[in-house]
């Protein structure tokens, strides 16, 4: 019902341009984007495929043996969205993530330049507080 293909259609429908590029799922264990249980029985994933990507949207489709309940669809989103490895990578270079802070605290105070002020206030906060 929900499969590759109307995904495609319908990112391409809202004006998205989609290029299609499969992602392996051993890296994205590894990248502790995805964790264990989701390479295994019941909801073993058996393909990822990234159809957009830009700054501030990302847009994959997950295929998986068996359909996961919404509990465990909302649990994954969440580990996409929490992986630690920008925030680390931003930690290990102080002037960069010197630059980060001062955009996203522009964008709480509503400057809109910066282009990150479309995302949610919670989400900002919650980066300015894992920047500190």
């Amino acid at each position: 019902m929900f499969g590759l293909d109307f995904w495609k259609k319908t990112l391409i429908d809202k004006g998205y341009e989609v290029v299609e590029k499969r992602l392996d799922v051993e890296t994205l264990v590894k990248q502790r984007i995805l964790k264990e249980p989701y390479t295994k029985e019941p909801y073993k994933l058996h393909d990822a495929v990234m159809l957009y990507r830009d700054s501030y949207v990302e847009a994959a489709v997950l295929v998986f043996d068996k359909l996961p309940s919404r509990g465990e669809c909302v649990r994954f989103a969440r580990q996409w969205r929490s992986n630690p490895e920008l925030l680390n990578m931003l930690a290990s270079r102080p002037p960069l993530k010197k630059i980060a802070y001062a955009l996203i605290e522009s964008a709480l105070l509503g400057n809109a330049a910066s282009g990150i002020d479309k995302l949610p206030q919670g989400e900002l906060i919650s980066l300015l507080r894992a920047l500190r």
